[in-house]
């Protein structure tokens, strides 16, 4: 469903501070102690207590105050259209002079508010958290020196801007102060921020590391355009910093093209504090390095404040810049926190905030966005006029899917703060079936090498109804094929636990486990697996993609001409289960991009349910969160890779032989799909429930699919359920029904003929028109052989040499003797159908050939009944009878053509046969 509301669109002008007011400083005339800092935070809370307000965020590993100072017009409320915005200094103990900038900006902000009217406007239009020392224990061990070391690390020697956790690494000893900083991100709505070092002078900014992947590599953010807008407006404020200064540590002149730098191209630096913000929050960050000399002498601060204030003030005024406003529900009015803001063409979003407010910092320019959050209905594109100066104020307005109650809903991310082992993995399912008996199945469809169960829980709604057992299609999800890659783990994990707790709450939820018998593996290969610790503290060891055996189980199911024998223990559990449970539908978890995938993987012969694949495919694409944002969704590790819509077979991405989704796909007719939800195997435990969020509405859209197409029971004439095939003619490989009969084709709306097959029994067809959203139910009838032999009274032997005498005949007659024809000749003779007349008569097509799988080797001879009078549609049936005859008994004949018979006219006609 797709939901169609206005956004409001009002343009602000942003604030511009150009305020030059001369104050004298006796704050900037010396370096202050840290009695002295607590003394002059204090003493300005104290004389400005309604837009002062001090925070104790912390402590050093020396037991020092790590403080925080908040300066507001309302510092004790978050104010709408306020964004927060942050500066934080001494992150190095020996590099000073920022600690000293923040109390000066402290000191003049204070003095001049309701004075100086930009002032004034300032401080009610941001929320400014000053940091003046992050590092308190390395400043009290630093001395004056331009180039020295002494006082940079912490007390325990470590570097604090080498230790925040940065991709898929997380440092096995976060620091005290890092943590604190590391929360303190977490706890505000953060939009724009600056930390101060000392050391050159220059405005760095992310990456500050090339994330490397295999060959790829990526130094550039996916807001790099944004970044670098950023930078030049700190350099362009700063009367020297474009210009360059003379290093004295160097003896060189130091100088960066227009003041500014992409840190991972002026140096690497792994685990900094920069990349952490983007990485883990809504925050854009960039690094002031202020003076060559890190730590000069006191005089030099009245002239460091005098160059860096007016950049300070501009730098923090594009905070609003771009769009901001609120994502709200369209039913209560409230806000939505977590929604995504998605601005096309760039693959990163930031999520609104408390209130479902947003803050989207973008550069003067035309931009396609969107919002997005689970359990709502998705929200068209608009394109947005981002101005030179100021930003858009918009509202999303977004309206909850049908039976989708957030109200009553029950979260299921409780757990979501770690990598679950697999035997923490198996309890969980266990509890979890303890607590809904009445849902759930588990069982185990075999064991791994080292022995261990691989567990599926399967979800269902009640099995029996006042009618009898119920019936329900099958869907089937798989986690955890490569045990390097947990994160499908723990969103499938959550998706049971989701789907468990909302039954009977949500009506989505409810619908669905009525309607889908869902099979869940979490854990495919407990072996690779191997989570070892779950601390987020500690350094996470994950197991191996492949098995005990040393296999890419993802590359061991069989395929032709490979025989079963030497398959893994795994693979050849899920192959049983595969066959014995025959899925309708089904999509296996993988993280190394964001993409989907179907099959073929082994070669780039369009499946022939192509259309469907794409059709369903398009669902879950159009329902995540992430995927379909950008052609190139994973920029820093594989920058020149490329998926226009997300979606795409296998092997056009990349060729793979033995794969779970081409086996399922050919021996069980399972419409078998692979996801890529990460672009990151292991990404850090922080964004694990971002993963859950993205994955939810998509899967739950998924899952839902199985209910679109035909549906319906196979009998025969006596009421009998049969196990029969089902064709789609032209689109579909052969699927079966369950062994009562009962069946479920998923298809595209539109209109398709349909054959069904049963050993014993006279091939049945039907054209039939699937409906938009929902699935046609259509009941066949078989004859069998023996009762269609019955049944047909025209003829028992043929001999073309007598006639039997002239009659009228029905419709039902002309079936009839199409029937005889396949039962007498069943080796040369088929039936099917070219279509169907107004009246849903069909018109039978009886194709005589001893090769009917290579009939395009052979001239084909088209004989057609008449389309007005009933006469020539009784010769061709004459025709029909003779030639089958002779047919079947000219091996000459059956080696040079094959004879295709139409009888187009469905009126009662005269039918000449033969007999004795």
């Amino acid at each position: 469903m797709r939901c169609f509301l206005h956004s409001i669109f009002v343009i602000s002008v942003g604030i511009i501070l150009t305020s030059s007011k001369f104050v004298s400083y006796t704050e900037t005339a010396f370096y202050h102690s840290e009695i002295e800092l607590k003394r002059i935070l204090k003493r300005y809370q104290d004389d400005f207590p309604s837009i002062v307000k001090v925070h104790e965020l912390g402590k050093s590993v020396e037991n020092r105050t790590i403080w925080a100072v908040q300066i507001s017009d309302y510092p004790y409320q978050v104010e709408r259209n306020e964004p927060f915005v942050k500066l934080v200094a001494g992150i190095h103990g020996n590099e000073p002079i920022g600690r000293e900038l923040t109390i000066a900006l402290l000191q003049w902000l204070c003095e001049n508010y309701n004075v100086d009217k930009e002032v004034t406007a300032f401080v009610n239009n941001h929320n400014l958290w000053l940091i003046p020392n992050m590092n308190p224990d390395g400043f009290q061990s630093s001395k004056k020196a331009c180039c020295g070391s002494k006082g940079r690390e912490n007390a325990n020697g470590y570097d604090l801007n080498r230790n925040f956790p940065y991709s898929s690494r997380v440092s096995s000893r976060l620091q005290p102060e890092t943590k604190v900083l590391m929360k303190f991100i977490a706890d505000y709505p953060f939009v724009l921020s600056v930390a101060f070092h000392g050391g050159d002078l220059v405005v760095n900014y992310p990456f500050d590391k090339v994330y490397r992947n295999g060959k790829s590599t990526g130094a550039y953010a996916p807001d790099d355009l944004q970044f670098k807008y950023l930078s030049l407006i700190y350099a362009k404020n700063h009367p020297r910093m474009q210009q360059g200064e003379w290093d004295m540590c160097s003896s060189r002149r130091s100088h960066f093209k227009n003041g500014i730098t992409v840190g991972a191209l002026w140096y690497e630096v792994s685990g900094g504090m920069q990349d952490y913000n983007y990485f883990y929050s809504n925050c854009f960050e960039v690094t002031v390095e202020l003076n060559h000399c890190k730590y000069p002498d006191a005089q030099v601060l009245y002239h460091e404040w005098n160059r860096n204030r007016n950049a300070i003030i501009q730098y923090l005024s594009q905070s609003s810049n771009g769009i901001f406003g609120f994502v709200e529900d369209s039913k209560t009015g409230e806000g939505i926190v977590g929604a995504d803001i998605i601005v096309k063409g760039i693959p990163h979003n930031i999520k609104s905030t408390a209130g479902g407010q947003f803050f989207r910092i973008l550069t003067p320019g035309v931009y396609t966005v969107t919002a997005a959050a689970s359990g709502y209905c998705v929200l068209d594109e608009v394109s947005v006029n981002v101005p030179d100066t100021g930003g858009v104020s918009m509202n999303f307005v977004l309206s909850p899917l049908p039976g989708h109650s957030f109200s009553d809903e029950k979260q299921s991310d409780d757990h979501l703060s770690q990598y679950h082992t697999y035997e923490e993995v198996v309890e969980i399912l266990k509890d979890l079936h303890k607590k809904y008996k009445n849902l759930t199945r588990l069982y185990s469809i075999g064991t791994s090498v080292k022995g261990l169960d691989l567990w599926v829980i399967a979800l269902t709604g009640p099995i029996f109804s006042s009618s009898g057992p119920v019936h329900r299609p099958k869907v089937r999800l798989v986690g955890g094929m490569h045990g390097d890659e947990p994160v499908g783990v723990e969103v499938l994990l959550t998706f049971i636990k989701y789907i468990c707790s909302n039954y009977a709450v949500v009506k989505r939820v409810t619908r669905l486990l009525d309607t889908v018998d869902l099979h869940i593996i979490p854990i495919s290969n407990p072996d690779g697996h191997g989570v070892t610790s779950n601390q987020f503290l500690k350094t996470l060891q994950f197991g191996s993609r492949h098995n005990s055996n040393g296999k890419d189980l993802n590359r061991d199911f069989p395929f032709s001409p490979r025989s079963k024998e030497d398959m893994q223990p795994e693979t050849s559990a899920i192959a049983n289960w595969t066959l014995s449970q025959r899925f309708l539908l089904s999509a296996s978890f993988h993280s190394v991009t964001l993409v989907m995938v179907y099959p073929f993987d082994d070669v780039t012969t369009p499946a022939p349910d192509a259309s469907v694949f794409q059709y369903v495919g398009n669902v879950f694409v159009r329902n995540h969160l992430k995927m379909n944002l950008t052609k190139t969704p994973c920029p820093q590790l594989y920058p020149t890779e490329s998926f226009p819509n997300a979606l795409m077979s296998g092997a056009s991405w990349y060729r793979v032989k033995g794969s779970l989704q081409d086996f399922s796909y050919i021996n069980a007719g399972t419409l078998s799909f692979t996801v890529e939800i990460s672009c990151n195997k292991r990404p850090p435990l922080r964004q694990l429930k971002s993963f859950w969020y993205d994955n939810k509405p998509a899967l739950l859209a998924f899952v839902e699919m199985v209910n679109i197409g035909v549906k319906g029971r196979i009998f025969d004439r006596k009421g009998k359920s049969l196990f029969a095939e089902i064709v789609v003619v032209g689109i579909s490989t052969p699927t079966t029904s369950t062994p009562d009969g009962f069946y479920w084709k998923l298809l595209p709306p539109g209109k398709y003929q349909i054959i069904v097959s049963a050993t014993g029994y006279v091939n049945e067809s039907a054209d039939v028109e699937v409906p938009k959203g929902a699935a046609l139910k259509r009941d066949f009838y078989l004859c069998s052989i023996e009762q269609c032999t019955q049944e047909v009274k025209y003829y028992s032997t043929i001999n073309s040499g007598q006639k039997q005498a002239s009659q009228r005949h029905t419709y039902e007659d002309l079936l009839l003797v199409t029937r005889q024809l396949q039962t007498q000749f069943p080796k040369i003779v088929q039936i099917s159908s070219l279509g169907s007349s107004k009246g849903y008569r069909q018109m039978p097509v009886i194709s005589i050939s001893s090769r009917h799988n290579l009939t395009s080797f052979l001239p084909h001879i088209a004989i057609v009944g008449d389309v007005h009078s009933g006469v020539s549609t009784a010769t061709v049936l004459a025709l029909a009878v003779d030639f089958a005859k002779n047919y079947s008994q000219s091996s000459h004949l059956q080696q040079v053509f094959s004879i295709l018979i139409v009888c187009l006219n469905s009126k009662p006609f005269q039918l000449f046969l033969f007999s004795k």
